[in-house]
């Protein structure tokens, strides 16, 4: 920025010299550089996507933990579950042949349905 300036010893009497500034100007305003505590805080807060990716990294932080044991260990714990699972279907299902048509009726299903259904192997749901 160009200034005039008189005190330039090099100009003439009576003469302004124009005088190349590298200093910035400090007649800029202060208030446009300072941000207000409310746009702070809603630039500081997350934001939905940085909610979802915290989301998604702990749940993978998670199943790589679960990974870490192993897995005959995991189907050993889940056996017992599956076993009464299919022993109370076999249950149910041999109670269901039992019943009379009278009782059958009552629930809605015909005989034949009745018998499809009760001679289906446990391990089929």
């Amino acid at each position: 920025m160009l200034n005039p300036s008189a005190e330039n010893s090099s100009a003439p009497a009576g003469c302004v010299a124009l005088v190349s500034s590298t200093a910035p100007s400090t007649a800029t305003s202060t208030a446009s550089n300072t941000v207000q505590p409310a746009t702070l805080a809603r630039q500081l807060a997350p934001t939905q996507q940085d909610l979802k990716l915290r989301s998604t990294l702990a749940a993978n932080e998670r199943l790589i933990e679960a990974l870490r044991e192993p897995l005959w260990l995991l189907a050993l714990m889940a056996l017992p579950r599956l076993v009464t699972c299919w022993y109370t279907r076999w249950q149910q299902r041999q109670q269901l042949l039992d019943l009379s048509d009278h009782l059958l009726r009552d629930l809605g299903l015909s005989p034949s349905d009745a018998r499809l259904e009760g001679r289906k192997p446990f391990w089929i749901p």
